[in-house]
């Protein structure tokens, strides 16, 4: 059974895949309606993501199969959901990943920073997070959580051979300082050995053993709290977007450069608080003078390794000069497409039609145009040589075809496919107006308890799918509340990815659980604190600057949808627009 993943027995999954559809099927057929065979799908599928008795993707085509069956959508409209525009932007942002992975620019640049951060423990501390989180900004948490597991093993294993090799020399100085105590009678006491040497073992396997949980959970944690700083960091970030543009057509689009300014500060925060949380928890804060004393001897090991790792890399060649290149250029024109504060480039050639999907798509296919190796068409007979072989591109599809995380692709769609069918059937509608009682409640509390339902309620599950079957549910209560749906669905979709105590909440967590270095006793101990830290800072920011930022305090013209039900209008009498 594959670790973090406890739910994964299999004659339990044999259970849940057979019992599962039986048991809901009376729910349509007692109660008949549209409304009825949406929930049906939509538990269905829940209950299969919740307990991954089937891989995600693989249950996210699900409602493609039973939504036609049972005429809720059509096909068109089924098979519309995997080409919106998030997905495009999907497909380019880790196809940008795939090509830093394979040129091994991202390990280049990890142990760089690592290198200059410095290696001992506290330092090592927070040269793995701020790797992780600045990585995890521009490419999936998944894929960077998945790449510095590694780097944290090959570090912990060098630190624990040099305390075994200094266990021995220990060992063998108090063996003979021992035999020249029995040769002489008078020995210098303070050369005698006593039980200071086992006390001090004692104490640094202690060290060890904290600096082993430290370093495996702070990358997981790092990289949720950088993913939730750009669109492309995490999945719930392009599922919410693509969700709110399918509900509010009409509605000004959330670009890169957009949701980078809103939630870089919290995120920023949120990972001061984590490290300083994580350092205080595992070694203890002591004077910052102490942070910057002389490496010892196992420092110096440390040093050497990741030195010896970087030293493999050799120069930087010429792939990687071009992937970092592209990568910048595309980071300037994601930020400069639309940045809010002033007109940007798609809007100064009316580019109604471009996104940051077509950028990323654009960029990706110079990567498909350009070569690996420098091409010597100086030299006549080197170039004839090359010319005998095709030049390998620096991104090729088969590196797509190994590499690429197809399944994220059919959650997308399958989440917007069932947040299409719930809209359609009137569903969400009926749940909003189920809790109707959040009206009577003010904005800023109804925007607090919604975000830490979507914590908690990711512990369980992934969240990706907590979004997927949440945000068409908010979305509703939004527009009955007349409040700015921003204000209502961004936060917790915010704090399903800063969910910290469980492996299932989160990818790099179940990554950083499979490691084997920490318990569930472990993340619990170490999570709670920064379920509640991201959850304030994330209701902290929509409450503070987000409501000039997006301009919550009026009830925007776009989400005055036609086709809303009476329902919604009768819940919504007599409530403000205003915050």
């Amino acid at each position: 059974m594959e670790k973090g993943r406890f739910l994964q027995i299999p004659s339990f999954s044999a259970l849940v895949l057979v019992l599962t559809p039986i048991l809901l099927s009376p729910l349509p057929v007692i109660v008949p309606g549209k409304e009825s065979d949406c929930a049906f799908v939509i538990l269905w599928v829940a209950l299969y993501w919740i307990t991954g008795c089937l891989p995600l993707g693989v249950t996210s085509l699900l409602p493609v199969i039973v939504f036609t069956f049972m005429e809720i959508l059509t096909l068109t409209e089924v098979t519309n959901a995997f080409y919106f525009n998030g997905t495009w932007l999907l497909l380019g942002s880790i196809s940008l990943a795939i090509a830093a992975q394979t040129t091994k620019l991202h390990l280049r640049i990890a142990l760089k920073i690592l290198l200059l951060v410095g290696t001992s423990p506290k330092r090592l501390l927070f040269g793995f997070m701020l790797t992780t989180y600045l990585l995890s900004m521009f490419m999936a948490n998944t894929v960077v959580a998945a790449m510095m597991i590694p780097i944290v093993e090959g570090v912990l294993n060098e630190m624990r051979q040099y305390e075994k090799q200094r266990k021995d020399n220990n060992m063998q100085k108090g063996a003979r300082l021992e035999e020249s105590h029995l040769n002489r009678r008078n020995v210098d006491m303070e050369q005698m050995p006593d039980d200071t040497c086992l006390v001090k073992n004692t104490k640094q396997d202690g060290v060890l053993k904290n600096l082993s949980k430290g370093l495996s959970i702070c990358v997981p944690y790092a990289s949720s709290i950088g993913g939730v700083a750009t669109v492309t960091g995490t999945m719930p970030n392009m599922i919410t977007i693509n969700i709110l543009q399918t509900s509010f057509p009409n509605s000004e689009e959330i670009g890169f450069a957009k949701w980078f300014f809103y939630c870089f500060p919290a995120s920023l925060i949120t990972f001061i608080v984590a490290y300083f949380w994580l350092l205080w928890l595992y070694f203890g804060i002591s004077h910052p003078k102490t942070w910057f004393k002389r490496s010892n001897a196992k420092d110096t090991s440390t040093k050497m390794l990741l030195q010896n790792e970087y030293n493999k890399l050799g120069p930087i060649r010429w792939n990687e000069k071009w992937v970092l290149a592209i990568f910048f250029v595309t980071l300037l024109l994601w930020f400069t497409r639309r940045p809010g504060f002033m007109p940007g480039w798609s809007q100064i050639i009316d580019g109604k039609y471009v996104n940051d999907g077509v950028v990323a798509l654009t960029t990706v296919f110079i990567l498909f145009l350009i070569p690996q190796e420098r091409p010597k068409i100086f030299t006549d007979k080197s170039y004839r040589k090359q010319n005998k072989k095709r030049l390998r591109s620096i991104l090729s599809w088969s590196d797509i075809q190994e590499l690429f995380m197809w399944e994220l692709i059919f959650i997308f769609g399958g989440g917007l496919i069932l947040a299409e069918g719930a809209k359609k059937s009137g569903l969400s509608a009926y749940l909003a107006d189920q809790i109707g009682f959040l009206v009577n409640c003010p904005p800023w509390l109804t925007c607090l308890c919604l975000s830490f339902f979507g914590m908690l309620i990711t512990e369980c599950t992934s969240n990706s799918a907590v979004t997927n079957i949440m945000v068409p549910i908010l979305v509703e209560v939004a527009v009955a509340m007349r409040v700015h749906p921003y204000y209502i669905c961004l936060p917790p979709v915010l704090s399903t990815s800063l969910a910290f105590m469980l492996p299932v909440a989160t990818p790099p967590n179940a990554i950083a659980y499979s490691s084997g270095h920490i318990k569930i006793v472990d993340m619990l101990k170490a999570g709670w604190f920064l379920n509640l830290v991201g959850v304030f800072f994330i209701t902290l920011s929509i409450n503070t600057y987000g409501v000039v930022f997006f301009d919550l305090n009026h009830y925007p013209v776009w989400a005055n949808i036609q086709n809303q039900t009476d329902i919604l209008s009768d819940i919504s009498n007599g409530t403000s627009g205003r915050l």
